[in-house]
């Protein structure tokens, strides 16, 4: 007899908090939100693109540190407290170390810092 339906595994994280960074898409929307936050901050404050960097920087820093490192739990009550004491961070991956993911997120602020330095003549570039 044919099989009639598709055999299908649950993801390997079931935490909700965290599950959507796993989507396809992610990363290049998360460039993409970066980018024009960058396009935003040169056109609104009419600044130079490394001063523009520079902003986008300190926000990046700032968004991803309250909420990556910062607060602990999730905003769903259906874990019964199992994430209460873990950060965004800690719950990532089941706290896998160096998974794609924690990596991508790893690279990001150092490619920020880089476009950041590199217009002003940054720490990088000084001879």
């Amino acid at each position: 007899m044919a099989k009639l339906y598709v055999q299908a595994f649950p993801p390997a994280d079931l935490n909700k908090n965290t599950e959507w960074f796993m989507y396809p898409g992610v990363w290049t929307t998360y460039i993409l939100i970066v980018f024009f936050s960058w396009l935003l901050v040169l056109s609104v404050f009419g600044c130079t693109p490394g001063t523009a960097w520079t902003v986008v920087n300190l926000f990046h820093f700032a968004i991803t540190y309250h909420f990556f490192h910062w607060k602990k739990g999730t905003p769903f009550a259906d874990d019964q407290g199992m994430y209460n004491a873990l950060t965004w961070w800690e719950q990532m991956d089941n706290g896998k170390q160096l998974t794609r993911n924690r990596k991508f997120l790893i690279v990001v602020p150092v490619v920020l810092f880089i476009f950041d330095a590199a217009p002003s003549g940054g720490p990088l570039w000084r001879p």
